[in-house]
């Protein structure tokens, strides 16, 4: 019975082991860690022994690989940025697609360019929770719009079926002509726009939590990555530019 307890005992420990993540850095020192965020210059993670302790950050650039509890080894050979050349003390890059991403570059960018930018250089929680918000400001576009044909579809349906519904050619009932083939298409419609305006008053709060969502993740990385700190103010900018039709003011924020 000993013997059984003791190898369920080493069994645990080693799982235990298996599943801990290992950060190798490039003056070839071992990390055992949980890795928690892979961004876009650093890597936050917390040591296997301290689970509930501290989240320590590294930098990219010290980084060899990282080799994961399930296999996967990601390498960071080319994780030293390139460096601008500095002229009249702006920095100029040689590739411009090497020049850091700005303010004004991430609010001209669409849902679809933003989650496959976050995806690939942030992922964590930013990406997590835009991705989330995303997905569920698409599925309330999906409610809104077949809820808004149900509905149009619906009320034409209904208008047409009760201007006909007592016409000389339906049936005489009672004294009157009933037509019942407009009965069926005002019945019809009544039914159609009750289930449009069921699903555009449901779209209503799925896309509103998923914009919120959007807006947070979007937020969250113009503080941490374009002003440089967790918690930096976030200025608005007022743009005075002239278009086609005159002189116009954007109010990006």
């Amino acid at each position: 019975m000993k013997k059984l307890l003791l190898c369920i005992v080493i069994l645990a420990c080693g799982l235990t082991v298996a599943a801990q993540d290992i950060i190798v850095t490039k003056d070839a020192k071992r990390i055992d860690a949980k890795v928690l965020e892979v961004n876009v210059d650093n890597v936050k993670y917390r040591e296997t022994d301290n689970l509930e302790g501290p989240v320590y950050t590294i930098l990219k650039i010290d980084i060899a690989s990282i080799i994961y509890a399930s296999g996967k080894v990601e390498t960071f050979a080319d994780a030293n940025p390139p460096q601008p050349v500095y002229v009249d003390q702006q920095p100029v890059y040689a590739n411009p697609q090497d020049a850091p991403m700005t303010a004004r570059q991430f609010n001209d960018m669409d849902d679809d360019e933003i989650d496959a930018y976050l995806f690939k250089n942030v992922g964590g929680d930013i990406y997590n929770t835009f991705h989330s918000g995303m997905k569920l400001a698409s599925t309330g576009k999906k409610l809104f719009i077949p809820g808004i044909i149900l509905t149009s579809v619906g009320l034409f349906s209904t208008i047409m079926g009760a201007a006909f519904m007592y016409d000389d050619y339906g049936s005489y009932y009672s004294g009157y002509y009933f037509n019942e083939t407009a009965y069926g298409f005002f019945l019809t419609g009544m039914c159609m726009m009750g289930v449009g305006e069921g699903l555009i008053i449901a779209s209503i709060p799925v896309r509103a939590v998923g914009g919120g969502k959007k807006r947070a993740a979007k937020n969250d990385f113009v503080k941490q990555y374009i002003y440089g700190q967790e918690g930096a103010s976030y200025t608005p900018t007022l743009d005075l530019n002239y278009t086609g039709n005159g002189l116009g003011v954007v109010f990006k924020f």
